[in-house]
């Protein structure tokens, strides 16, 4: 139609021609290039709420990002949702002159949850349109289940050791994002983990040392892949940085030495803080160690362990540390014992008597036992003639002497070999075997006296004397009159029968013998004796050191100084003063 006119404006003007000839050309250039332009190209979609996932929150305002090449003013973009029920959310945007971005929101509430699709197309100012643009994108408006704390940790109780990592360990909905935090009250420490892969366990460290003691409160969140929040969980612990004090430790063994028959169960006694968990440990230098815990109920503590496999003679190590109930553990104390298991033996094993036949004793004569053991020991205990010996006695180092008077007691049958017991025990302990014999086959007889008067005969009877026991195959009794005891006429002295004596000696000495010459001595003599060969034998070891009182009573002071002086010498030092001493005396 314009170029009609243009061409009748060219007939009859034709001084105008060149300008309306151009001016009509321009007008036709203009329309033809309107209606040969092509529609626009398609936009594209860059994002759909951010992360192409729509939450709960999310839902009433949908941003549809994208871009589309620059067009003129007037220009629009167009967007929809759409899920596969049909419901549809639309949208649109001017785009001024040039434009290249635009963000278009929806509201996608009455959109079903799921997979839903994006749709964008661009028209132009001759409202031509592009040709649309697609993607998806999930919708997921429902919020994650509140996550579980298992433990914060480990026992929900925070000690010195694990303020600075604790461990909160839980479960939350696969691939969440999960965040926790700690607060005293005043103080909030906080993190997160980010689950993958399927994974629903989480374990966030944090640092809890600004927390103050006491009460310690817990939550935790799960934040699902489409950004909903889930609701909290709460739990509680302690926090307690205060370690206890160290145990003590009472015994090892009870006295703090360990024998043969404790080595497989020793008692380690002490006490601790109530209601903590006790650890023991025993060491020998050998580097053998056992170990074992109790639980301190009511602060005190008893463990028993097992040392068979300790070195003997090792010095053994107890140390003792207490952990409280938040696991705070306290310094250690130590105590240390003796490892003996060795028993004891007797290395030596006499017996006599003082009968002037030491192999031979009659009631009043004394019996005693000498013997040796390999190492020292305490007090043994002893028995001579069915009964405990009068005296034990510790001669010098490991030698002792244990004596006792014969008795007169019917029961003993005459002619009967004088029994012993020996049982003694180390100074840790160990209990050596029972010993009922002699090393040396020394023995000892005992033979009851019975008394009778000589008759007279013809002119007259004669009295009859004393005279010792004699021990047959076939013993016969042997007879003895009331006449004083007479020495006889041979070199073996025939004992005397000793008078009951006092328990102890007198402390005050009396006035010493005064001698002009060494005494002779012709008598046995042993505790209990009196008289004054008793006197002179006191006067005799005064004059080796010792410091009696010489009053004639043979005493348990007197035996020790005879002891002392025997083993001087290089005698058997049982306190008995028979020929071999009488023989070095009368030197």
């Amino acid at each position: 139609m314009k170029n009609n006119t243009s061409i009748s404006w060219f007939g009859r003007m034709g001084t105008l021609f060149p300008t309306i000839l151009v001016m009509s050309f321009a007008v036709l250039m203009i329309e033809v290039s309107y209606v040969n332009a092509a529609a626009p190209n398609a936009p594209t979609i860059t994002s759909i709420a951010t992360d192409n996932k729509i939450n709960n929150a999310e839902k009433g305002a949908v941003h549809i990002v994208g871009t589309l090449e620059s067009l003129a003013a007037s220009s629009t973009v167009d967007v929809s949702l759409y899920d596969g029920s049909g419901h549809v959310a639309t949208g649109t945007q001017p785009i001024p002159a040039l434009g290249t971005d635009y963000d278009i929101t929806v509201n996608a509430t009455l959109l079903d949850d799921g997979t839903v699709t994006a749709s964008s197309t661009v028209t132009n100012v001759l409202l031509e349109t592009s040709a649309p643009a697609t993607t998806t994108a999930s919708k997921d408006t429902s919020a994650p289940s509140a996550p579980t704390i298992t433990s914060i940790a480990t026992d929900n109780k925070i000690n010195n050791a694990e303020k600075g990592a604790v461990h909160i360990v839980g479960t939350a909905e696969a691939d969440s994002l999960v965040n926790v935090s700690l607060t005293d009250g005043s103080v909030i420490v906080s993190g997160s983990q980010q689950l993958s892969a399927g994974g629903t366990a989480y374990d966030i460290t944090l640092n809890a040392t600004t927390l103050a003691d006491g009460t310690v409160n817990a939550s935790s969140t799960a934040t699902d892949a489409a950004g909903n929040l889930g609701s909290v969980a709460t739990t509680t612990a302690s926090k307690d940085t205060s370690a206890p004090s160290a145990p003590t430790i009472t015994s090892i063994a009870t006295d703090n030495k360990i024998n043969n028959a404790e080595k497989g169960a020793v008692h380690i006694v002490g006490t601790a803080e109530a209601s903590s968990t006790v650890n023991v440990t025993l060491r020998d230098t050998s580097s053998h160690s056992v170990s074992g815990s109790q639980v301190a109920s009511g602060g005190a503590y008893d463990i028993t362990l097992n040392a068979s496999t300790f070195t003997n003679g090792n010095v053994v190590t107890a140390s003792s540390t207490a952990t409280d109930a938040a696991g705070n553990i306290s310094s250690a104390a130590t105590a240390t014992s003796t490892f003996d298991t060795t028993l004891p033996t007797l290395i030596s094993v006499m017996i006599a008597s003082n009968n002037s036949d030491s192999t031979v004793t009659n009631p009043g004569n004394t019996v005693a036992l000498t013997f040796t053991a390999s190492e020292t020991v305490g007090t043994p205990t002893v028995t001579i003639l069915g009964t405990a010996a009068d005296t034990v006695t510790n001669t010098s180092g490991n030698v002792w002497v244990a004596s006792q008077v014969s008795g007169s007691d019917a029961s003993l049958a005459n002619n009967s070999t004088v029994a012993f017991t020996i049982n003694f025990s180390d100074s840790a302990g160990n209990a050596g075997t029972q010993v009922t014999a002699t090393t040396n086959a020394s023995g000892v007889t005992f033979t009851r006296l019975s008394s009778g008067g000589g008759g007279g005969g013809g002119g007259g009877g004669g009295g009859g004397s004393s005279s010792p026991a004699t021990t047959t195959s076939t013993p016969a009794p042997v007879t003895t009159t009331t006449t004083t005891n007479t020495t006889p006429t041979t070199s073996v002295v025939t004992p005397t029968t000793p008078v009951a004596s006092p328990t102890s000696e007198p402390t005050t000495p009396s006035a010493p013998l005064v001698s002009t010459s060494a005494p002779i001595f012709t008598k046995n003599l042993s505790q209990g004796a009196r008289g004054d060969e008793v006197k002179a034998l006191q006067q005799f070891l005064n004059d080796h050191g010792a410091k009696l009182p010489v009053i004639g009573i043979f005493g348990p002071a007197t035996k020790a100084a005879l002891i002392k002086f025997q083993a001087s010498v290089g005698i058997n030092p049982i306190g008995i003063f028979g020929p071999s001493t009488r023989a070095e005396a009368n030197k």
